[in-house]
């Protein structure tokens, strides 16, 4: 089993939500 880490993006990620394959933006910073 695997255990999920929180992340800290260093920069603006373009990411699709699954399933509806609607684009979002993941900014700078969030966790």
């Amino acid at each position: 089993m695997t255990t999920a880490k929180p992340i800290e993006l260093s920069r603006d990620v373009e990411a699709s939500i699954v399933p509806s394959g609607d684009k979002v933006t993941l900014q700078k910073g969030e966790a």
